[in-house]
């Protein structure tokens, strides 16, 4: 707002079934999907230095690796509450 683009023609489709649309581009839906597209976009290699690159990417798969080495209250309910 602040630089005036201009943001496009307003959406009105159902976008929750936009997966036949060949103009249609999906946002990351979990950390992981996002690392990866932070790493493949050429604009992150333009901006940071590659230390950074690959000091971030090394971080936030840690992070990732962590977060799903965590056995969740869902899980156990859903999981471990059925025998």
């Amino acid at each position: 707002m602040a630089e005036g683009l201009d943001p496009g023609d307003p959406v009105e489709d159902m976008t929750y079934d936009w997966s036949a649309r060949e103009d249609a581009v999906r946002l990351p839906r979990n950390l992981l999907e996002a690392i990866d597209a932070f790493e493949a976009d050429p604009l992150t290699h333009t901006v940071f230095p590659p230390q950074f690159v690959s000091a971030y990417v090394e971080m936030k798969n840690a992070e990732w690796e962590q977060y799903h080495s965590q056995v969740s209250e869902w899980e156990r309910e859903h999981y471990l509450s059925r025998f």
